[in-house]
């Protein structure tokens, strides 16, 4: 249990140092899904972090993905397919091409990377202090999404029943300041 328990540490801190890498080269903005002319989400913002993992392969993929095409395109899907399929993934039974660490979104809450007419968040957005904001929390592997479908969390602040899991005693999340 303490195997996994720092493993699924691990992953999410090399999550959290890929975040951090792309808020500083970004002028400290955080990504946004990738969408459509109208608006539509296509890809995750996890798409935009691929070239900030220590992965030649993801940077491949990033190159290749069709950015005007959804995440399940057929192009899309066979350039996916490539990565390994535990990218995103912090808990053992997190199924394969899944992820189970998502942003948590809403009003007074994380970094909205579905609000793309609100444009990116900045650090200096956050009026309470980093370190007083979850960005991104961990998921029971059975609600967890395939990573590169622009899905995350939408706050319910009367609810947690969707973070964590509930054979676990604690959940993982990234704060502003990218404590994990």
């Amino acid at each position: 249990a303490l195997a996994q328990s720092r493993l699924r540490h691990r992953q999410a801190q090399n999550l959290m140092e890929a975040l951090l890498a792309y808020v500083r080269r970004h002028r400290n903005t955080f990504p946004q899904n990738i969408c459509d002319s109208d608006g539509t989400p296509l890809l995750s913002w996890r798409v935009e972090l691929l070239p900030y993992l220590n992965s030649p392969t993801a940077q491949k993929a990033f190159r290749s993905l069709k950015r005007n095409e959804p995440w399940n395109s057929p192009h899309n899907a066979e350039v996916l397919s490539k990565l390994p399929p535990r990218l995103f993934a912090t808990h053992a039974a997190t199924p394969d091409g899944c992820c189970d660490i998502v942003a948590v979104q809403g009003t007074e809450v994380g970094f909205l990377p579905s609000a793309p007419d609100r444009g990116p968040l900045r650090i200096a957005d956050f009026g309470d202090g980093l370190s007083q904001t979850a960005l991104l929390v961990e998921l029971a592997p059975e609600r967890a999404v395939p990573w590169a479908e622009p899905v995350d969390l939408d706050w319910n602040p009367e609810s947690t029943a969707a973070i964590g899991s509930a054979d676990a005693a604690a959940f993982l999340a990234i704060m502003g300041d990218m404590r994990v």
